[in-house]
């Protein structure tokens, strides 16, 4: 799983360190990051010391996200148009061929946190930009003072098997670049719920499949 990335110790503590020049940094732009390519179907994250002419702008507006074994995340929303070729914009699934394995943990944390603040841009109680919380990962209001914090959603990944067959998803229809993707299921827990009930129910009503219901 890619968020298994032993012996590597990941921090979300929330902070605001100073970045600096061999700090990470990501630019994403509808959920796809800047990244560069270092071989067939592999990337890396850059660094601002890649940017020599930019480095400086770049950290002067970066929002620090986490770090992983002391080394710091960051992410820009604007990025120079003049970027090399060695780069490129690359969508979520690049991430599922990346190495080393917590380095894409790093790439899919980061497009979820750009998912949340994208999403919370205006207040939903008066319309006003948000803008980040100088004390906690939030977005805050300031004109009315609403805070929109990321949410957590409650889903697992099951794996629904037949003898020595496995039930996958084929998700090749979404992602036109791929020609054989397949996933195993996944389904959100319903509250006051099984996992075991919500896996039945999501395999009966989605899936067309039929399982026995549990006692």
């Amino acid at each position: 799983m890619i968020q298994e990335i032993a012996p590597h110790k990941f921090d979300l503590t929330y902070g605001q360190p100073k970045a600096q020049d061999e700090d990470f940094v990501l630019f994403i732009k509808k959920s796809k990051t800047l990244l560069r390519k270092t071989a067939e179907e592999n990337h890396e994250i850059p660094k601002f010391s890649d940017f020599p002419e930019d480095k400086e702008a770049l950290k002067e507006n970066a929002y620090y996200l986490f770090a992983i074994d002391g080394n710091h995340y960051y992410y820009v929303t604007e990025m120079p148009e003049h970027v090399s070729d060695a780069y490129e914009l690359c969508p979520t699934a690049a991430y599922r061929k990346m190495h080393p394995m917590y380095q894409a943990f790093a790439g899919i944390t980061a497009t979820q946190i750009h998912r949340f603040k994208e999403s919370r841009k205006y207040c939903g109680c008066c319309g006003h930009l948000m803008e980040n919380s100088k004390t906690e990962r939030a977005l805050v209001c300031p004109e009315c003072g609403q805070t929109e914090y990321p949410k957590i959603s409650p889903a697992v990944i099951v794996a629904i098997s037949d003898g020595d067959r496995l039930l996958t998803v084929s998700y090749t229809h979404l992602r036109a670049h791929e020609t054989d993707s397949y996933l195993v299921c996944r389904l959100l827990l319903e509250k006051k719920n099984s996992r075991l009930l919500c896996t039945s129910r999501r395999a009966r009503d989605i899936l067309q499949i039929c399982m026995p219901s549990p006692a």
